[in-house]
């Protein structure tokens, strides 16, 4: 994780409240950045690296995904779900 992916989920965290995330436009001018498209594609880097979810289309819905989650994910991505479950049940 690079500086610049700590530094936009730090923004994300900060910025949302009461479970509105916050706006493209909102993240940019809390990291400094004058250009919405670069703090898109922040956020996008984020969710390839499985730290955020977001549902495309849909406005304001970056979710923020805790450690172990993304922990879980990894596993599952590379034994499959089947398999992380039954280590997870023993």
């Amino acid at each position: 994780m690079t500086q610049a992916d700590r530094d936009t989920l730090a923004a994300i965290r900060t910025l949302t409240r009461d479970g509105v995330s916050p706006s493209l436009a909102e993240i940019a001018a809390f990291l400094g950045i004058s250009s919405r498209g670069y703090a898109h594609t922040r956020v996008q880097r984020l969710v390839a690296e499985g730290f955020v979810m977001i549902t495309p289309g849909k406005a304001r819905s970056i979710v923020v995904i805790e450690p172990l989650e993304v922990e879980i994910g990894r596993l599952v991505s590379i034994y499959g779900a089947d398999a992380v479950r039954k280590a997870v049940m023993v």
